[in-house]
């Protein structure tokens, strides 16, 4: 895969993943929360085989808080008009961690390297719930960037 001018995969590439992904999870409507602040978002599960739902929920917490936590210790920067980044987390066998690829991108590039980033340094952090282990499943998160947040 290409690497972007940010070091993070390409963003075509990227794209093209997440689609291969959303053909293979089936991927349902995305829940986003209320504007105003920069949030990480509700997730849907996405689900391959027979997944428990609250181990889903459990893993869903533990990310978008780990991922506040990693955000209030980012550098402050200011976005020109709302925006939202759409990420899949999912496990593949034999990869120790769970994947992170953009579904929608925010069209721009920092915010969408930004959120990936905040997204898998929290994957890195959390642990996959005992529920969970050993099934391939995913995720989204949505992370949304307001004029007046205090990033």
């Amino acid at each position: 895969m290409g690497e972007g001018p940010t070091g993070g995969l390409a963003l075509a590439t990227a794209k093209e993943f997440a689609a291969e992904k959303r053909q293979k999870f089936a991927e349902p409507p995305i829940e986003t929360m209320p504007s105003g602040k920069s949030e990480v978002g509700t997730a849907s599960p996405v689900l391959i085989d027979s997944v428990p739902e609250d181990g889903i929920r459990q893993y869903r917490i533990s990310l978008a808080r780990e991922a506040r936590l990693y955000r209030q210790n980012q550098p402050k920067f200011t976005v020109d008009r709302e925006r939202q980044v759409v990420l899949v987390i999912s496990t593949v066998k034999g990869l120790l961690l769970p994947q992170v690829t953009i579904s929608q991108s925010s069209d721009d590039v920092v915010l969408d390297h930004h959120a990936r980033e905040v997204i898998e340094a929290a994957v890195k952090r959390v642990s996959v719930p005992a529920l969970l282990n050993g099934r391939e499943f995913g995720l989204t998160l949505s992370i949304q960037f307001a004029p007046d947040d205090a990033m």
